[in-house]
């Protein structure tokens, strides 16, 4: 009978790992795992040094670009302002009876500025000081007309009456060559 009872059978084990050798001290493995543990020490501080510089780089890219980005606003309130000044000062001086806008660019424009309403401060006194300057550019405001007249030309009918050199003359004044 004691051939017929079978060995208990053992279900393998769901996780079973292979047994391992106990590992004694004389095997290094303290040393092993000191070596393991620095060397994870020294990736983690390199990761740090990387980060480190990552923001360190990022920090630079924001401080150029905003550098950057207040030097472009700069250039276009300055051209803005200096837009502003230039209609101010067109619109003054052309109330004020100048002749030709062209020479506007002779008038010093240093003392103008905007104030803090958005206004051109010093352009009455810069028109002023250009129109003592220079007389000769201005007209009286209060004339409307110009002191040029335009020249005379015949009517249609009356071309047709006059003769070949007062046609030249004529056609001489209006420009038209002959």
């Amino acid at each position: 009978m004691a051939d017929d009872i079978a060995p208990p059978v053992v279900p393998p084990a769901a996780h079973a790992t292979p047994a391992r050798p106990p590992v004694s001290d004389d095997e290094g493995w303290k040393a092993k795992l000191k070596e393991y543990r620095d060397e994870a020490q020294a990736y983690r501080l390199q990761a740090e040094a990387e980060k480190a510089a990552a923001a360190k780089a990022a920090e630079e890219a924001r401080t150029a670009l905003l550098a950057e980005t207040d030097a472009k606003i700069a250039a276009a309130k300055l051209d803005a302002d200096n837009r502003l000044i230039g209609a101010e000062l067109k619109a003054a001086a052309l109330r004020a009876g100048l002749e030709d806008p062209d020479l506007l660019k002779l008038m010093d424009r240093s003392a103008l500025t905007i104030g803090d309403d958005g206004e051109v401060v010093g352009i009455d006194e810069a028109v002023k000081a250009f129109k003592t300057a220079k007389p000769y550019a201005f007209r009286d405001p209060k004339s409307t007309t110009t002191t040029t007249k335009p020249p005379a030309t015949a009517t249609k009918t009356e071309f047709k009456d006059l003769s070949a050199e007062q046609k030249a003359a004529q056609l001489r004044t209006l420009g038209v060559p002959v």
